[in-house]
């Protein structure tokens, strides 16, 4: 142990005594002090996380404010407020429908300052919302027996399908529903009928090995998943059937159940609970380029999927009735929301409302309107 002498201090690290007139104004701390301080850091950051998080977007705003920022570096800010106002997501609202089934399409678009809103059943009914009277009526049965598959909407004309015993597509001015054109089609032509993307493809393409549970068309070019797991490419222009992605499969192959195409990437969704994209530039790759981890699915054939406008975030229903939503970017999860009941959902579409970006979600009888990024 040092001795105090008079007019001088020990210093421990240089092991040495110093006058005292040089001696700093806070000593340093042993490190058993420091690592203590350390932890206690730890535990209030974790302790104020959900703050933190809060806190999260107005950083990013300030961030992207930075002129020196090159246009990769904004656009990941932008990608990365887009995401924080996703996780926050909470409010939500709902609507009973009169449906005499189950909910399985929905369509909603806007055209001309009008909104056009369209829902289909198990029970082959077609639903039109009238913005009036802020009331659902049934307006066309095309099968009782079929159900509705698929509704698209395009300026003021809607597409919808129908798919079992009697396959039918109809064809529907929105404003004027009197122009209205119904086409049956053969039992041969029937699986070509799962969604309206696959009008372009002939239905003697689809051999035995391509009969499709999923079809995506990105404009000449048909993709297809077939109920074995493989995925075909159809060239309308030459009419060729192209097979990718063959050498990807395990001993155990999963049924596609969903597919969406983009100029470079496919994403594909199997009934395995397998979520995942693919890059269209790599047609020979045998492992996917991104896996969104979390989506639950075993059996089931219908279950909702959806992806913003911008093909940021891709939102996908459970067969446990929770919609989670990932990150096209970086495959992260950025939101989960669990609705009334376990039950599958069947049917998701994201919309730009005036109220701001909408999640919609259909299940049994109820309609429920997601506020992206409100709460």
């Amino acid at each position: 142990m040092p001795r105090d002498l008079p007019g001088l201090y020990w210093d421990e690290e240089r092991n040495r005594y110093f006058p005292i007139s040089a001696k700093p104004a806070s000593a340093a701390k042993p490190s058993t002090t420091a690592a203590r301080n350390k932890r206690t850091k730890e535990e209030s950051k974790a302790e104020d996380f959900p703050f933190r998080r809060r806190r999260k977007i107005p950083q990013l705003v300030n961030t992207l404010r930075n002129a020196s920022l090159s246009f990769a570096e904004t656009s990941r800010v932008r990608h990365a407020i887009w995401c924080s106002k996703v996780q926050s997501t909470s409010l939500v609202d709902s609507v009973r429908t009169p449906v005499f089934g189950g909910i399985t399409a929905i369509s909603c678009s806007h055209h001309n300052g009008r909104t056009y809103r369209l829902i289909g059943d198990d029970r082959g009914w077609l639903y039109n919302f009238d913005n009036e009277t802020g009331a659902w009526t049934a307006q066309l049965n095309l099968h009782p027996l079929c159900r509705v598959s698929s509704i698209s909407t395009a300026d003021d004309i809607s597409v919808a399908t129908c798919f079992g015993p009697k396959s039918k597509i109809v064809v529907q001015n929105n404003g004027t529903p009197e122009r209205t054109t119904i086409l049956t089609l053969n039992r041969d032509s029937a699986s070509c009928v799962l969604a309206i993307d696959a009008l372009a493809m002939p239905s003697k393409c689809l051999t035995p090995k391509v009969m499709s549970f999923a079809v995506s068309q990105r404009q000449n070019l048909v993709y297809a998943g077939s109920r074995c797991g493989s995925i075909s490419r159809f060239d309308t222009r030459t009419r060729g059937l192209q097979a990718l992605f063959e050498n990807r499969f395990p001993a155990k192959r999963s049924s596609v159940v969903h597919l969406y195409s983009t100029d470079t990437k496919l994403l594909v969704s199997q009934m395995n609970g397998l979520l995942c994209s693919f890059d269209l530039r790599f047609a020979r790759a045998t492992t996917p380029d991104m896996i969104f981890d979390g989506h639950v699915n075993s059996i089931t054939q219908r279950l909702g999927v959806a992806i913003d406008s911008s093909n940021d975030i891709l939102f996908a229903a459970g067969e446990d009735g929770v919609i989670r939503g990932w990150s096209t970017r970086t495959g992260l999860q950025t939101f989960t929301h669990s609705l009334a009941d376990a039950a599958p959902v069947p049917a998701l579409q994201v919309m730009y409302e005036p109220d701001g970006v909408c999640l919609w979600a259909g299940k049994d009888k109820t309609m429920y309107q997601l506020f992206v990024g409100q709460q």
